[in-house]
C-alpha cells in the first residue's frame, strides 16, 4: 500500500508497474486523499469568522462621529426612522432602504423594519428580529451621546446576525469548496490522460485510467498546501506536475507485441 503511495508521489517513472492492478485500488487513494482534503477544508472553514473585525465596532464610531444625528430607533421589535447607509472600512448597512446597491464583495446588512437580510458574495440570508430572539431597544440619538445601554444593545442584536449568518455561510462555502475540488481534479485527470495520449498512445484505454490516477495523486498534495497555507497558485503546481507525471510514467513504458507462427 505504502509502496504504491511513495512511488505515485515520488517515483512517476516507476508508476507503470502497477498497470495490472485493478481499476478501484488508484480509485481508493483517490477517495481516501479526497476526503482528508475534505477533513482539512471543514476543520478550516467551520472555524473562519467572516465578520472580523465585528460590524458593530466599525458602525458605532461611524454614528458618533457623523456630524448629522440619525433618526432611527428600534423599539417594541421594531426598526423605525429615516432611510440611511451608513459604509465602514468592511462592511456597509443600510437601515431602512427599500432598494439598496448591493456590491457582493462587500458584507452589506439591511436592517427593515421587522428583519434584517445579509448580503456577502454568493450567500444571502434573511432573519427575523422575532427569530433572532432579540428583545432590546436602542436609539442612534443615544449612541451618538455614547449611551453604554443602547451601544451594547445595538451591538449584541448585530453580534447575534453575525453569527447565524456565519453558520449558514460556513456551511455554503464548504460545499462550494469541495464542487471546487471536484472540478479541479476532473480537469486535472483530463489533462493527464491527454499528456499520456501524447507521450505513448498505443497503450489501451484502461491501463491508461489506472495509471493516470496514480499520476493525479500528486495534486492532493498542493491542494492540502493550498489549504493549509491559503495559498491558490500552489494547486496549478499540482496540475502541472501531475501533468509532467503522466510523461515520465508512459514514456517508460514499452508495448511488446508477439506474432504468432
Amino acid at each position: 500500500m505504502f509502496d504504491r503511495l511513495y512511488i505515485s508521489l515520488i517515483h512517476p517513472t516507476k508508476i507503470g508497474l502497477f498497470i495490472k492492478d485493478k481499476l478501484w485500488v488508484p480509485f481508493a487513494y483517490i477517495l481516501s486523499f479526497f476526503v482528508i482534503v475534505l477533513g482539512m477544508l471543514a476543520f478550516k472553514g467551520f472555524q473562519t469568522d467572516y465578520f472580523n473585525p465585528s460590524p458593530s465596532k466599525q458602525i458605532v464610531p461611524m454614528i458618533i462621529d457623523n456630524k448629522n444625528t440619525y433618526n432611527v430607533s428600534f423599539i417594541d421589535g421594531k426598526l423605525q426612522g429615516e432611510s440611511i447607509r451608513i459604509e465602514t472600512t468592511d462592511y456597509v448597512a443600510y437601515f431602512n432602504v427599500s432598494s439598496p446597491q448591493i456590491v457582493a464583495a462587500t458584507p452589506t446588512f439591511m436592517f427593515h423594519e421587522k428583519n434584517v437580510v445579509v448580503y456577502y458574495l454568493f450567500e444571502s440570508s434573511t432573519f427575523t428580529y422575532e427569530e433572532l430572539k432579540f428583545d432590546g431597544s436602542f436609539n442612534f440619538t443615544n449612541i451618538k451621546n455614547k449611551n453604554a445601554d443602547d451601544i451594547f444593545q445595538f451591538s449584541m442584536l448585530v453580534d447575534k446576525i453575525c453569527v447565524n449568518f456565519n453558520v449558514k455561510y460556513q456551511k455554503a462555502a464548504f460545499i462550494t469548496d469541495a464542487i471546487y475540488v471536484i472540478f479541479y481534479m476532473a480537469i486535472t485527470f483530463g489533462a493527464v490522460i491527454l499528456f499520456s495520449f501524447f507521450t505513448n498512445p498505443v497503450i489501451k484505454m484502461g491501463f491508461r485510467a489506472k495509471l493516470c490516477l496514480y499520476d493525479t495523486l500528486i495534486c492532493f498534495i498542493f491542494i492540502s498546501l493550498s489549504i493549509a497555507f491559503s495559498t491558490n497558485w500552489l494547486i496549478y503546481i499540482g496540475l502541472i506536475l501531475a501533468a509532467m507525471y503522466a510523461r515520465f510514467t508512459f514514456s517508460r513504458i514499452i508495448q511488446v507485441k508477439v506474432r504468432r507462427n
